[in-house]
């Protein structure tokens, strides 16, 4: 998971340098001065950008062992097992991978977002009182990355649910059936 680590540490850095040539290059030429931008963030978004990042990394902290033990669940059926050997066949077996590694990433997703919405958090609440342009861009450039990186995992979460949902789905209709074939024995 190394490559994830260095796109997220990455990502962050591209958004802060990003924010940085915005305030200092952009912005003045639509008029705005470096001093309007930092003024307009420091009374108007420094507080919304520390209590929503805070909320939202405590709630991921909160809920990130219940989504991977519930998830866990569709890793842990014969269907799934028999996927996972029809993949681990067709492509050489040592170079096949681990069997919950789609859980282990989901798991450092939603670490790396916890991570980033609570660095984000704290960086508003101590950088965000500095009147300079680097407090500004690190500033906004993390809450930016952060929600870049919340936008993966809500894709990922997606996914991962939709497999989740998937058997589910055929569970019940597996129990449809069985209930089918019961009324019609007793019919």
């Amino acid at each position: 998971m190394k490559g994830f680590a260095t796109f997220c540490l990455l990502l962050v850095a591209g958004s802060i340098v990003v924010a940085w040539v915005w305030v200092t290059y952009v912005a003045p030429e639509f008029g705005s001065t470096v001093g309007q931008s930092i003024d307009l963030y420091q009374k108007n978004a420094r507080t919304p950008i520390f209590s929503g990042f805070l909320t939202m990394g405590s709630f991921l902290l909160a809920l990130k062992t219940n989504i991977l033990g519930r998830l866990k669940e569709t890793y842990d059926t014969p269907e799934y097992r028999r996927i996972y050997r029809a993949s681990r066949d067709k492509v050489n077996s040592t170079s096949a991978g681990r069997y919950y590694a789609s859980l282990e990433r989901l798991s450092k997703a939603l670490g790396w977002n916890i991570f980033f919405c609570l660095l984000t958090s704290f960086f508003q609440m101590t950088l965000g009182f500095y009147y300079s342009a680097v407090a500004f861009s690190i500033c906004v450039g993390t809450a930016a990355g952060c929600l870049i990186l919340l936008m993966y995992l809500t894709y990922f979460l997606m996914k991962t649910h939709q497999e989740w949902f998937d058997k589910i789905e055929k569970e019940a209709q597996e129990k449809l059936k069985e209930l089918d074939k019961e009324n019609l024995k007793s019919s």
